[in-house]
C-alpha cells in the first residue's frame, strides 16, 4: 500500500499521458479517413463547392438551390460508394478462391463496372442539374470551368505537389540529375541551367 502512495503522482502522470496519446491518435485517424473536421479540414468536394459558387457568382437563391442539390448528391453517392466498395471487395475476394471460374471473375468485374457507371452517371446528372439553375451567362462560365471543378472532387484532389516520394527536387525517376546538353546541372534542380555562351 505504501508503494502506491509514494508513486501515485507517477501513476496519475502515466494515465494522463496515455489519455492524451489516445486522443491524439484518434484525431489523426479521423483526419486521415477524411471524416474529421477537428483540425479545420474540409469534407471532400468542399473546395469544388466554394469554387463553383465563387466562379459562377451564384446569387443567394441559387446558392440555396445549389446546396440542396449538393446534399442530395452526397446522400446518393454515399449509398453507391458503399455498394461499389462491396462489389470491389467481392471481386478481389475471388483471388483467394482457387475454384472461381473465369465466368465468375468476369461477372464480379462487370458488377464493379456497373456500379462505377452508376456513380459516374449520378455525378454527370448532378452537374447537369447545377447547370440548369444557372443563367445563360453563368452556363457559359460553367462550361468553361466544369473540368476543374470535377478534378477538385476526384480521388486525387489532395495529391501532394513536388517530386514523388524518395525523389529529390531536380532528380529524374532513374536517379540522375537534370542537366543541360553540356552536362551542367541545374542550379535550382528544376531545369537545366541556361546556355551562357
Amino acid at each position: 500500500m505504501n508503494y502506491f502512495n509514494k508513486n501515485k503522482w507517477w501513476l496519475i502522470a502515466v494515465i494522463v499521458l496515455m489519455a492524451i496519446n489516445t486522443a491524439t491518435l484518434t484525431i489523426f485517424w479521423l483526419e486521415r479517413k477524411g471524416q474529421g473536421l477537428l483540425l479545420g479540414g474540409k469534407p471532400k468536394g468542399a473546395e469544388a463547392q466554394t469554387f463553383l459558387v465563387k466562379e459562377l457568382v451564384l446569387d443567394s437563391a441559387q446558392q440555396v438551390q445549389y446546396l440542396e442539390l449538393v446534399k442530395a448528391h452526397r446522400k446518393s453517392t454515399n449509398d453507391i460508394k458503399r455498394e461499389l466498395k462491396n462489389a470491389k471487395d467481392a471481386f478481389f475476394s475471388l483471388l483467394g478462391d482457387s475454384t472461381a471460374s473465369e465466368v465468375t471473375i468476369k461477372q464480379a468485374a462487370d458488377n464493379t463496372s456497373t456500379v462505377e457507371i452508376q456513380l459516374d452517371l449520378l455525378t454527370f446528372n448532378h452537374f447537369k442539374q447545377i447547370r440548369s439553375i444557372c443563367t445563360p451567362t453563368q452556363q457559359a462560365k460553367f462550361d468553361s470551368i466544369i473540368k476543374t471543378a470535377v478534378r477538385m472532387m476526384g480521388p486525387n484532389q489532395q495529391r501532394r505537389q513536388g517530386p514523388p516520394r524518395g525523389m529529390h527536387q531536380g532528380e529524374r525517376p532513374n536517379g540522375s540529375q537534370l542537366e543541360d546538353s553540356e552536362g551542367r546541372q541545374s542550379p535550382d534542380g528544376n531545369r537545366p541551367p541556361p546556355n551562357r555562351k
